[in-house]
């Protein structure tokens, strides 16, 4: 049976240590602060507290 997780975490390392920004075309993009790995924001990104938010 799957597992629910509560908070998003990184697809590499699995931090819950997550920042969110915005790229140059406004998409915004979520970076682990642990690992530096970096992947498209959904919609659980918005839901939660994240470490930091910036615009590149």
């Amino acid at each position: 049976m799957g597992q629910i997780i509560e908070f998003p975490c990184c697809l590499y390392c699995h931090s819950n240590q997550l920042g969110i920004f915005l790229t140059g075309n406004n998409n915004p993009m979520v970076m682990c602060d642990e690992c530096g790995y970096a992947c498209r924001a959904s919609i659980e990104h918005f839901d939660q507290p994240l470490t930091k938010v910036s615009i590149c």
